[in-house]
C-alpha cells in the first residue's frame, strides 16, 4: 500500500483513477492543479501522478519546483501530447511518461515497478 498524489484538471480522470488506485489498497489525495499539489504535497507522500498540462500550474512547473527542492520519490507524468519524448520527461525529474488516455492496468504496473524495492 501506497499514498499516492493525483493530480489532474479533469474530473473524470481524476475519478478514475483515485478509484483504481484505492481499489488497489492504495491511499489516494487529489489535486486539481499544481499550485493544489504543492498545497498538499508532504512526507507521507510515496508517489506523485500528475498531468503535464492545467491551469494555474502544470505538471511539468510541478515537477521541476519539486525537484528544485531536493524530491526523490518517484513522479509519473501524464499527458495526452503523444509528440512528447519519454527522454524529454525523464530530464525534468520524473521517473516515468503514461500516455494518455491509458489503461488503468498500465498506470497500476509503473506504479509497482516504481515502488517495488530494488
Amino acid at each position: 500500500m501506497a499514498k499516492i498524489l493525483v493530480v489532474d484538471d479533469t474530473d473524470i480522470v481524476l475519478f478514475a483513477t483515485e478509484q483504481t488506485l484505492i481499489r488497489c489498497g492504495h491511499v489516494v489525495s487529489i489535486a486539481s492543479n499544481g499550485v493544489e499539489a504543492l498545497e498538499l504535497w508532504d512526507s507521507t507522500f510515496d508517489l506523485l501522478l500528475t498531468d503535464r498540462d492545467m491551469p494555474q500550474m502544470g505538471g511539468r512547473e510541478l515537477i521541476r519546483c519539486l525537484i528544485g527542492h531536493g524530491e526523490t520519490r518517484p513522479i509519473i507524468l501524464m499527458t495526452g501530447d503523444h509528440q512528447l519524448y519519454e527522454r524529454e520527461v525523464l530530464s525534468w525529474g520524473a521517473a516515468a511518461l503514461l500516455y494518455k488516455p491509458f489503461e488503468l492496468n498500465k498506470l497500476i504496473s509503473i506504479i509497482d515497478r516504481l515502488l517495488s524495492p530494488t
